[in-house]
C-alpha cells in the first residue's frame, strides 16, 4: 500500500505495527497460474479504476460503466500483468499456460470477479479461478490442515484394541542413562 495516512492519526504503537504487517502481507507475491481461457475471462471481467485527486481527498471511479460482466475496478498495474499474461499465454507457441507474480491484494480483487458458474467453451474457468486463487490466498492454513491431518493419521484412536491393563508407563520413555545426562 502507497499511502502512509494512518500514520497521521492517532493509532497506539500497536496498532501502527498490526497495520503495516497487514500492509505487508497484502503485498506479499505469489504465482498464479493461468490458461488462455483464464487470462481471457479475467482481461474481460475487469476495468481500469481511475484514481482522481481533489482538494478534499482522493476519489476512484471506473474508467466505464462497469457491466454486470465486468466485476470490479482494479488499478492500472492489475490491467498491465492481466494483459501481458494474455499477450503470453495467446502466442501461438506458447504452452497454453502462463504463469503471473500477482500481490495478495491482487488474487481478493481477482477473486471478486471469479464466479463459479461462468464458463468458456466449457471449461469451468470461474470454478478454475476460485480454486487457484483460494489456494494461494490460505496456503498456509491449508498447510498447517495437511500436517494436522498427517498426525492424526498417525495416532490409533481405535480404543476396543488398546489393553490397558497391561499398559505400562515407562519412567524413562527416552531411556536416557542418568549418568550420560549429568554430564
Amino acid at each position: 500500500m502507497m499511502d502512509n495516512d494512518f500514520n497521521d492519526r492517532d493509532y497506539t504503537d500497536e496498532q501502527r505495527e498490526e497495520l503495516a504487517k497487514f500492509i505487508e502481507q497484502l503485498e506479499q507475491v505469489k504465482m498464479l497460474s493461468l490458461t488462455k481461457y483464464e487470462a481471457l475471462f479475467l482481461s474481460d471481467s475487469v476495468t481500469l479504476l481511475m484514481e482522481h485527486d481533489t482538494q478534499e481527498g482522493r476519489f476512484q471511479v471506473p474508467a466505464r460503466t462497469i457491466a454486470p460482466r465486468a466485476g470490479i475496478g482494479v488499478p492500472l498495474e492489475l490491467i498491465q500483468k492481466l494483459g501481458l499474461a494474455v499477450v503470453l499465454v495467446t502466442e501461438p507457441e506458447s504452452d497454453d499456460t502462463v504463469d503471473l507474480p500477482i500481490s495478495i491484494s491482487e488474487l481478493y480483487l481477482i477473486r471478486e470477479v471469479c464466479q463459479s458458474y461462468a464458463q468458456i467453451n466449457d471449461t469451468p474457468v470461474g470454478y478454475n479461478l476460485l480454486r487457484k486463487v483460494y489456494k494461494l490466498l490460505l496456503e498456509s492454513d491449508l498447510r498447517e490442515r495437511a500436517d494436522f491431518e498427517n498426525l492424526l493419521h498417525e495416532v490409533n484412536f481405535d480404543l476396543e484394541k488398546f489393553d490397558l491393563e497391561n499398559f505400562k508407563l515407562e519412567k524413562n520413555p527416552l531411556k536416557i542413562d542418568n549418568e550420560e545426562s549429568n554430564g
